[in-house]
């Protein structure tokens, strides 16, 4: 429900993984790429 709630929102850019697994590698992806310095 939460990520269908997001979706229909969408208050920000965002990114969804349907299913219940793989979320996590994505999210520490995502910040270790914000946080690294631009190359």
């Amino acid at each position: 429900e939460s990520k269908d709630a997001l979706w229909q929102a969408q208050p920000a850019p965002c990114c969804i993984v349907k299913g219940r697994l793989g979320g996590s590698a994505i999210t520490v992806a995502a910040v270790n790429a914000l946080a690294s310095p631009l190359e």
